[in-house]
């Protein structure tokens, strides 16, 4: 599996626990630890994940994850135990999925379509 994404920050109550779930489901690997409060993925493509522990009310984020096979990937992921809000539909954009995490941060998984006739 193969995903792409541009930096995003995403806040959450436990690191430990987001950094796990990132981890084993989506094979993002550890970078660097600046401090107790602040922890950065990367994906393949070196694009990042920081993650922030906010222990008041965390406003639900959106993260696009561009795959080359949405299909492919959404089974993939639901192997694993993610949960899909929506499964692969066709949208303006693309094939897209859309799934949660543990803290209600929505990812959607977009396979980039050009629908337009030359």
């Amino acid at each position: 599996m193969k995903l792409e994404l541009e930096y995003t920050c995403l806040k959450v109550k436990d690191v430990e626990e987001a950094v796990i779930f990132l981890k084993s489901i989506l094979d993002l690997e550890l970078e660097n630890v600046n401090d107790l409060q602040k922890t950065i993925l990367v994906t393949n493509s070196n694009h990042k994940i920081e993650l922030q522990e906010c222990i008041d009310h965390i406003e639900n984020q959106q993260v696009l994850l561009l795959t080359k096979d949405c299909i492919q990937d959404f089974y993939t992921l639901k192997s694993r135990g993610v949960y899909f809000v929506t499964t692969p539909d066709y949208t303006s954009l693309g094939l897209m999925a859309e799934f949660l995490d543990l803290y209600g941060n929505s990812y959607r998984l977009l396979e980039e379509r050009n629908y337009k006739l030359n």
